[in-house]
């Protein structure tokens, strides 16, 4: 693990995730000069995730990435998701409709909210006016040449958000689908796997797929991991 400049025990500024390829290069140099090892696999949850993407991917060194509930976010992607994930599932409710009849919901306000929802997702910006770091991802993803894991949340509106974009997005297409990517989702779990069986389910995922795409004499990654043969259940187990 490493936290860089301004998180966790590291001093220093705070900075996001799109300015810390430096940081990310010199963990990296650490780890390899420290133990010796020839190659390395970056694990990395929201923006880390696609810190690790951005930056880990292009450095030979790196072979696989482990990116859990990876970071797309934009205004637009967000209210997309808001509405087909959140404002579609409360209007499904009835407890929504009995606090709106009873005059415990302000019912402008909610439509204000909705409209506003409605026109941030019908929005197209131009390719330019496109926040640059998810392109940079989906170029990223497309030439690592190793072993992705690709772990996502059920209950958590980033993992959804993350689908919700790469499924539209021209640039994103087929790319979760590739070889070498394998993937498993925890329908129940959150986006930090709070719970301590959520987090023994992604150790028990993290270390299988490491398990099975080790390849210690060769450099990137195989034509199938053997693990990818193995069918995945809908909670994502795999068996």
């Amino acid at each position: 693990r490493f936290d860089y400049r301004g998180m966790g025990d590291s001093e220093g500024e705070p900075r996001n995730f799109e300015t810390i390829e430096a940081d990310l290069r010199a963990a990296i140099a650490t780890l390899c000069t420290h133990t010796g090892v020839p190659s390395i696999a970056i694990w990395g949850l929201c923006d880390a995730a696609s810190a690790a993407l951005l930056f880990g991917a292009a450095d030979t060194r790196v072979r696989r990435l482990i990116l859990v509930n990876p970071w797309v976010r934009s205004e637009t992607s967000l209210a997309t998701t808001h509405l087909k994930h959140y404002y579609w599932q409360r209007m499904r409710e009835r407890d929504f409709w009995r606090k709106l009849a009873a005059a415990r919901v302000d019912w402008r306000a909610t439509m204000r909210e909705l409209l506003q929802k409605i026109r941030l997702a019908a929005f197209r910006p131009a390719p330019e006016a496109r926040p640059r770091y998810q392109s940079a991802m989906a170029r990223a993803w497309r030439q690592f040449p190793g072993q992705i894991l690709l772990v996502l949340s059920g209950r958590d509106l980033t993992a959804k958000e993350f689908l919700e974009y790469v499924g539209h997005d021209p640039e994103w297409a087929g790319l979760i689908d590739e070889v070498k990517v394998s993937r498993v989702d925890l329908a129940e779990a959150d986006h930090t796997f709070s719970s301590a069986a959520w987090k023994r389910w992604l150790e028990e995922q993290t270390v299988r797929f490491l398990t099975a795409t080790f390849e210690p004499d060769t450099v990137g990654p195989s034509p199938l991991p053997p693990w990818q043969a193995a069918p995945t259940s809908a909670a994502g187990h795999i068996r």
